[in-house]
């Protein structure tokens, strides 16, 4: 990827990042005088949302930031519940928004941590204790060994203690969100009868999670640059005048979202056909008024698949994205002539071309970059159409030389997504 892609693609971030609108939804926040005030904070994904809240009173309000010392805790409406809790998961002792994820005789939370989540648990009044799964190393018959810890399994049975029935799962549960959640409801239901638990991770799920799908078509334009030596003629690639080539595409795509890093932030995945032709030529003398050309007629036919990160910011109803990612093409038939051909001064063959060569220099696998931008528009709930505009980037000869030469596209495609 050159460094003029790379100036550009980290240009459109910083205008996404001071344009869009990004997502926010109706909650409040409770400071540190036990105050509660209403409006929107701006969901930013779990990891995000444990280090500040973005917070404004209404649509036309200037946003406001605040940090865990800040703030008691904060709340989206009818879902996820952050409480301002002072932790010492690194170096140093911090004061970080940790997630409430079920609230009652036993409250479990949740944090993201340099890469890592963690699960808390507290009862009643008690001290906030970690739960661990942290490899160790078992030594036996002078072989070492690497297991889990399991350390959580007695944090967990001392406080589940009065219930002996579910304190006897814990040594088969897994931690994970899942059995936490269900182990406290369920200890819950069991020992307190003055009251019913929240379960918090369960409202905003439906919002969370986000599948779609969808069809696209486009133009690719298609060219060759930074050409090395080749095997053919022992002639340089760099010699050559190569034609920018403009074809079509059709595919579909399907993406998902991780809400753990960003609500709006996607893992997408797509898969098209295409068909290309490129043309070289090489002017080598004149004789009389006619131009003598080595050429290079190359077509393909090839299926593209792309694994991508797609980013997303609201712009009102719309919204615009970046995306990057890598690419992989699967040449499925191609066709290859290196020939001399003869041309008047008006550009016109005007004898047959003389084949030189038909053994294919280029791969039939082609792997590279991708960096793009997109704005969608909704056509209602479920249905969006997109534009989208991408450079892609690759290199490779096949052969048994080793030379390179890079393949660029520009590529624009519409289509239409569905899901939400």
């Amino acid at each position: 990827m050159n460094k003029h892609l790379i100036v550009s693609v980290l240009t459109l971030f910083l205008i996404f990042k001071s344009q869009a609108q990004s997502d926010f939804r109706e909650g409040y926040i409770i400071n540190v005088n036990n105050d509660t005030t209403y409006g929107l904070i701006n969901y930013e994904g779990l990891f995000q949302n444990a280090r500040d809240c973005h917070f404004k009173k209404d649509e036309s309000s200037k946003i406001q930031v605040y940090f865990p010392k800040d703030l008691t805790a904060y709340r989206f409406t009818d879902s996820r519940y952050f409480q301002s809790i002072p932790l010492h998961l690194g170096a140093e002792p911090e004061i970080l928004f940790l997630e409430c994820l079920i609230q009652g005789k036993v409250d479990i939370y949740r944090c993201y941590f340099e890469g890592t989540t963690h699960y808390f648990a507290r009862k009643d009044e008690e001290p906030l204790r970690e739960l661990r799964d942290d490899e160790v190393s078992v030594e036996k018959d002078g072989t070492t060994y690497v297991k889990d810890s399991k350390a959580y399994v007695g944090v967990l049975k001392t406080m589940l203690a009065d219930s002996p029935d579910i304190a006897n799962r814990v040594d088969n549960m897994l931690l994970t969100q899942k059995s936490l959640v269900g182990m406290a409801h369920d200890y819950h239901v069991a020992t307190c009868t003055d009251g019913d638990c929240i379960i918090f991770e369960k409202s905003l799920r439906p919002k969370n999670h986000r599948f779609q799908f969808g069809t696209m078509v486009g133009i690719d334009t298609y060219w060759l640059s930074a050409l090395e030596k080749s095997r053919i003629t022992l002639s340089t690639w760099e010699d050559y005048d190569f034609s920018k080539v403009v074809y079509p595409t059709f595919g579909f795509f399907i993406r998902k979202n991780l809400p753990a890093l960003h609500d709006r932030l996607f893992i997408q995945y797509e898969a098209y056909l295409g068909q290309d032709k490129l043309f070289g030529k090489r002017h080598d003398y004149t004789v009389y008024l006619r131009d003598h050309y080595t050429c290079i007629h190359y077509e393909r036919q090839f299926i593209r698949q792309a694994l991508m990160l797609r980013r997303e910011y609201l712009l009102g109803k719309h919204a615009i994205a970046w995306q990057i990612g890598g690419f992989f093409d699967h040449v499925m038939k191609s066709t290859y002539q290196h020939t001399a051909e003869t041309w008047n001064s008006a550009g016109k063959l005007v004898e047959t071309p003389i084949l030189l060569d038909t053994d294919n220099p280029f791969h039939k696998f082609d792997a590279g970059l991708s960096a793009g931008i997109d704005y969608s528009i909704p056509l209602n709930t479920k249905i969006s159409m997109f534009a989208d505009l991408r450079y892609l980037t690759c290199v490779g000869l096949n052969g048994n030389n080793t030379d390179n030469t890079n393949k660029n596209f520009i590529a624009f495609n519409l289509g239409l997504a569905f899901g939400k």
